[in-house]
């Protein structure tokens, strides 16, 4: 009897320690559940990939106005670009426009500017020695004052034998733009500035003033390819001779000056191409504020430090 009641006894007390260690278990269990959060689901599964595409479309959406931006500069930047060319053509459009039929054609044929000042009569000649002609074939270039307008003076070109059978290897450049003022004086005519050959390269001599010769014209001088040569024509001061008209025949002249065919047209040409250019020549010989008609005759020293024969 005594030990049916002693297994009672510890019967008993298994399961009481049993029960004590489950709801041991159990309260860790909770613990550690609690502590882990609550579990997954599938709607979190799909709030995380929303809000990750959220994220995707701003970064996006961010790229994109970032890229708009730069677009939108890029198209101000050729807006303002095309709209500053449109107004330098339009400008050079009205400056070509400035000028009439008329005044193109006077500029084409050496007359005088509209309110170009009277130049002053050139000093007297340098005294040059040429010296013996280096060849049967070269021709002299006597030197001549020629006007400087910015500066308000005169100032002297040397003179130079020109070969006549040179053949430069290469053709010169196109002439330089020059405006005419107004004659120092009745019987003076304007010889065109024009390039000569050394023999070693292209020197452009200025246009200049002449008095006229009776029984003498003047031809501008200029270069022509004959057989696939360069080769210099015209040579200044020629004397008019009963065969004159017939051997230039078609020439381009005005006044005492004359040019090969085609040479008034090739300036008249220049004049609507360089229109920009052209104003400021004329800007150049115009009259300035409180100057004279006539300004002062000034000229440089001469210094003759080219020429071999001095």
């Amino acid at each position: 009897m005594n030990v049916n009641r002693s297994l009672m006894v510890a019967l008993v007390i298994g399961l009481a320690a049993a029960g004590t260690g489950a709801c041991k278990d159990k309260e860790s269990t909770g613990a550690e559940a609690k502590d882990a959060g609550p579990a997954t689901t599938h709607d979190d599964i799909n709030k995380d990939k929303a809000d990750n595409k959220d994220k995707a479309d701003n970064k996006d959406k961010a790229e994109n106005k970032d890229k708009g931006k730069t677009a939108d500069k890029d198209k101000e930047a050729k807006e303002k670009e095309d709209k500053e060319a449109k107004e330098r053509a339009d400008k050079e459009k009205a400056d070509k426009e400035a000028f009439s039929g008329a005044v193109v054609k006077d500029l084409a044929l050496y007359e005088p500017a509209e309110g170009a000042i009277v130049v002053p009569e050139p000093p007297a000649d340098v005294t040059e020695v040429a010296g013996p002609a280096p060849s049967v074939h070269h021709v002299w270039l006597p030197g001549h004052w020629h006007y400087d307008y910015p500066t308000r003076e005169y100032i002297w070109q040397e003179g130079m034998w020109i070969d006549k059978i040179a053949y430069p290897p290469t053709p010169p450049d196109p002439e330089r733009f020059e405006v005419v003022g107004r004659a120092p004086a009745a019987g003076w005519f304007w010889a065109p500035g024009y390039w000569r050959w050394d023999g070693h390269g292209y020197d452009w001599a200025y246009g200049h003033w002449l008095k006229k010769r009776e029984g003498f014209e003047w031809i501008h001088p200029f270069f022509e390819n004959i057989g696939g040569h360069w080769q210099s024509r015209g040579w200044g001061w020629e004397r008019k001779d009963r065969e004159w008209d017939k051997h230039h025949e078609g020439w381009d002249h005005h006044g005492e000056f004359w040019a090969h065919p085609g040479y008034f047209k090739e300036r008249e040409k220049f004049i609507h191409e360089h229109t920009p250019e052209v104003r400021d020549r004329i800007n150049e010989v115009k009259r300035r504020p409180g100057e004279p008609e006539r300004p002062v005759e000034k000229h440089r020293p001469v210094v003759d430090k080219h020429h071999p024969h001095h």
